[in-house]
This record gives structure tokens, C-alpha cells and sequence, in this order.
């Protein structure tokens, strides 16, 4: 039901210029009465030039302009209130208290809702959280108010060309030097530098990274981040049989054999003696034939 209504004043004329005021508030200048409009509302007027008159009195003073409804009038500057036509002349009603305001803030952690007066007012909304859009960072509310923290070391992340978090809120490479991969060489080592970035050093030149046993060779670096192969000639096999007449020797980059001297011992009890790599029956020696003979 719309309340009681009272009279309107209208101002004199001010060079041509319109007046807005609000119902309800003490009139700008006597001079006669027109139609009647809400309590609370706003209603606009406008005079003439000099010379008119304006309905029920009022020298110089036109008639608001007429409207036959909400739809015919401009809607007001703020969103909290809507068009209203009241008792024939344009002017405005506020929102109920609670009504949304349109075109939310997203992220400041408020709802904006009209204060029932035609203002704006805000609540605190837990659920408006903002987002930075960083993978090691966290956002939240809390009473209303925007909060952040940052993701552990670790953390999963796939922003920025990293792979974890520094516990700081960016995504990076590594930590550590271990979290890097390795290269496709031994001899080129890893380091995690200060802007948390994967990088290699070379190793020294010369330093054996693997020397298999009894093959006669080794490998080494090169200095430049690259492995070589190197002959090994004090890397000799082991010998099977320790009491032949064969010695295991490195020779042309791999394993051989040679000769014992003649004469020396072999055989189970180290009791026989070699010639020419043939170790002798017992009781016979090596002559200077490379014979086999009868001890003498």
C-alpha cells in the first residue's frame, strides 16, 4: 500500500533549470502545491520560462512532466534503487535491504548488497576467495578479509618450466642439486644454481669413472663433460691356473699371456719346472733347447 500522500511544492522558475529533491524533504519555495508521491521517494520537477504558471499556484512554474509508469522514466545513478512513477511524476524507490548489487567484485572476499536506503553495503563471504593463479600459493578468506600462503617445498607444480615449489610461492626447477637429471654423461656433473635453475659442471680431466677388472682398459673424462677409453696395462687379469706355465699379461688393449721364465717352478707342489710354457714331469729340467731332459 503506498502511504499517505502530501503536498508537493513546487519552486518558482530557475532560468529553465530543472530541481530533483527528495518527498518527504522541506520544499524548496512556497508557491503552490501539485501532485502527491511517496514518503522516501525522489521526484523531479522543471519549470518553464518567465511568465508560466505551474498547476495549483506558483508564478512562473511548470508542471513536472507527466508518466504513466516505471517503464517511462530514466532509471536512477546508483543500482540499489529502481524507477518509480509516482503519482503521475518520475522519480525513484530504493531496493529492499539484501538485494544484490550487480557486477560483483570476484575475489575480494565481500558481497556487495543494498542497504535498503538506496546505498550499497558489503558482507563478508568466505566462499569469494581470490586467486593469483600461481600453483605454489595458496588463497583463502577469513572473515571477510583475503589470505595467502605459500605451498611446502616440494609441492607438485607445473608453472614457469618447474616442477616443485620453493616453499615461497614460485614453481622452479630444483632445490637441490639432486633434483636435477643427469646428463647423458658421467663426466658431466649437476648443480641447482641461486635462481633455483638445473645446470652441469664438467668433471676434471683424467678422473677414472669406471675401470672394469681384468679387461686391460679404463675410462676417464676428458674435461670437456665427455668420457674416453684408455688402455689399462697394469689392469691384468687374474690367472686361472697358478701353476702352469702361463702368466696373464695386458697386451694391445686387452689380455694375454706369456711365459714363465724357463726353469721355473710349476706343478701342484711347485716341484716341476717350466720350458716353454710346458711345465716339465717331475724330475726333469729345462735345457737351453727348450727341452724337456732328465735331471743330471
Amino acid at each position: 500500500m503506498r502511504p499517505l500522500p502530501f503536498w508537493l511544492a513546487l519552486g518558482a522558475a530557475l532560468g529553465g533549470c530543472g530541481e530533483s529533491f527528495v518527498v518527504g524533504a522541506a520544499p524548496p519555495s512556497s508557491g503552490g502545491s501539485s501532485g502527491e508521491a511517496g514518503a522516501g521517494a525522489t521526484v523531479s520537477t522543471s519549470s518553464s520560462g518567465a511568465g508560466g504558471s505551474a498547476a495549483g499556484g506558483g508564478e512562473g512554474a511548470a508542471p513536472p512532466a507527466p508518466c504513466n509508469g516505471p517503464e517511462s522514466c530514466p532509471p536512477p545513478p546508483t543500482p540499489c534503487a529502481h524507477a518509480a512513477c509516482l503519482d503521475g511524476v518520475c522519480g525513484s524507490e530504493p531496493e529492499a535491504y539484501g538485494a544484490m548489487v550487480p557486477n560483483q567484485i570476484p575475489g575480494d572476499c565481500q558481497t556487495a548488497i543494498c542497504d535498503g536506503n538506496g546505498g550499497e553495503a558489503s558482507l563478508p563471504e568466505d566462499g569469494d576467495f581470490p586467486n593469483d593463479g600461481e600453483q605454489c600459493t595458496i588463497e583463502y578468506c577469513s572473515g571477510g578479509v583475503p589470505q595467502q600462503y605459500n605451498e611446502n617445498p616440494y609441492s607438485w607444480c607445473d608453472q614457469n618450466g618447474g616442477t616443485m615449489c620453493d616453499g615461497d610461492g614460485h614453481c622452479v626447477a630444483c632445490l637441490n642439486a639432486w633434483d636435477c637429471p643427469l646428463g647423458d654423461s658421467p663426466c658431466a656433473g649437476t648443480y641447482c644454481d641461486e635462481q633455483h635453475q638445473c645446470g652441469y659442471d664438467f668433471v676434471a680431466q683424467g678422473t677414472t669413472i669406471w675401470e672394469p677388472y681384468g679387461d686391460c682398459r679404463k675410462y676417464v673424462c676428458d674435461g670437456a663433460g665427455n668420457a674416453q677409453e684408455l688402455a689399462d696395462y697394469g689392469d691384468v687379469p687374474g690367472d686361472p691356473d697358478p701353476h702352469d706355465c702361463k702368466v696373464p699379461v695386458c697386451k694391445d688393449w686387452g689380455p694375454d699371456w706369456k711365459k714363465k721364465d724357463d726353469n721355473s717352478a710349476c706343478g701342484k707342489d711347485n716341484k716341476q719346472f717350466c720350458c716353454d710354457k710346458t711345465c716339465c714331469p717331475q724330475g726333469q729340467v729345462c735345457d737351453d733347447n727348450d727341452k724337456c731332459v732328465a735331471a743330471t
